[in-house]
């Protein structure tokens, strides 16, 4: 569905990861990462995330990553990294999702 909105600069590899989103001036809330890539990813619920906007995202056991909203479409957002993620982050993450993959709990929806 939100496929045809994107145009992607690398494969990306479907997820069921957690992880916390934030918006300027906001607080963060969890979000389901439905794709990944070194470059980029996709989430939902997105609120209120408007294209070219400048956002945040914290997957499990990382710092804050910064990201630039690419595409909008109904509460689902296409995420590109301001800087790519090096494949050994890439790798780590993928290896957690089969251990666990929540981050830490937040509120689902923003305050």
């Amino acid at each position: 569905m939100y496929a045809e909105l994107e145009r992607r600069a690398g494969d990306r590899i479907v997820t069921r990861m957690m992880a916390r989103f934030r918006l300027l001036g906001a607080s963060p809330w969890r979000v389901d990462v439905i794709d990944l890539s070194p470059t980029g990813c996709a989430v939902a619920p997105a609120f209120y995330a408007r294209v070219e906007e400048t956002v945040w995202i914290r997957f499990p056991g990382l710092e804050s990553w910064e990201a630039r909203i690419r595409w909008v479409a109904s509460d689902k957002a296409g995420l590109e990294f301001t800087r790519p993620l090096h494949p050994a982050v890439l790798s780590h993450l993928l290896g957690k999702l089969q251990t666990n993959p929540t981050c830490d709990p937040v509120p689902r929806s923003p305050s």
